[in-house]
């Protein structure tokens, strides 16, 4: 079963390459850069999903500054023949959607606690939470331990 699994994730993953090489011809010039963009980002997709994953159970708004980020993608791409905005405002925009969420997450759960009377919790705790939470399925990059030689 787990091979028809990898086979599945490898096909979605050649049909999301091909898939993406082609939006990305279409808006950068050079065809080295569009191809090895293609390639990279073939390559990072599953890591990106399993960190996005583990942030997402960390900081309960994450989801919500994901999708400011995505709707803020497509109207970069909606408008650029007619607006180009400046790389360095690409970047802020995303940085911000993305801090202010994470930043809103962490004051929501602080204001809960001090409504419910608690005292803070500390990072460490949480992110112990977040590793109970998630199982070693969960993630590839979970090292496996190996025979000792003899």
């Amino acid at each position: 079963m787990l091979f028809l699994v990898v086979c599945c994730l490898e096909i979605s993953d050649l049909i999301f390459a091909v898939d993406s090489v082609s939006a990305i011809v279409a808006q950068v010039n050079d065809l080295f850069l569009a191809y090895s963009s293609a390639v990279f980002a073939m390559l990072g997709l599953r890591a990106t999903f399993f960190i996005i994953d583990v942030l997402v159970h960390m900081f309960e708004l994450l989801k919500y500054g994901v999708s400011a980020v995505l709707v803020f993608i497509g109207v970069k791409l909606i408008l650029a023949h007619h607006y180009t905005i400046e790389p360095h405002t690409v970047v802020c925009v995303l940085i911000g959607c993305i801090g202010a969420s994470m930043l809103a997450s962490v004051m929501k759960v602080e204001m809960e606690k001090k409504m419910q009377g608690q005292a803070p919790e500390d990072v460490a705790k949480r992110i112990e939470q977040v590793k109970e939470r998630t199982t070693p399925l969960t993630s590839p990059f979970v090292p496996v331990a190996l025979p000792a030689a003899q």
